[in-house]
């Protein structure tokens, strides 16, 4: 199961580029931790501007905040 998977895991890292399938595997990957007691140190969620589109400061702003509302790195 996942829940097995990300116990025997090292870090965690999600790809979180502000759409909705980011954001909704990394809400749920966040919720297994919280619900198994899982060290959240070791889930990071990785966002990286490449400055390609116009909006590109508001969606790494939008993945920030997300981040910081679950306190993830």
């Amino acid at each position: 199961t996942l829940e097995n998977t990300l116990k025997n895991s090292g870090n965690v890292y999600i790809g979180l580029s502000g759409g909705v399938d980011s954001v909704v595997l990394l809400d749920l990957t966040y919720k297994i931790f919280q619900e198994n007691n899982f060290d959240l140190a070791k889930l990071s969620a990785i966002y990286i501007n490449h400055q390609l589109q116009h909006q590109a400061d508001d969606w790494q702003h939008f993945c920030q905040k997300i981040c910081k509302k679950y306190k993830i790195n």
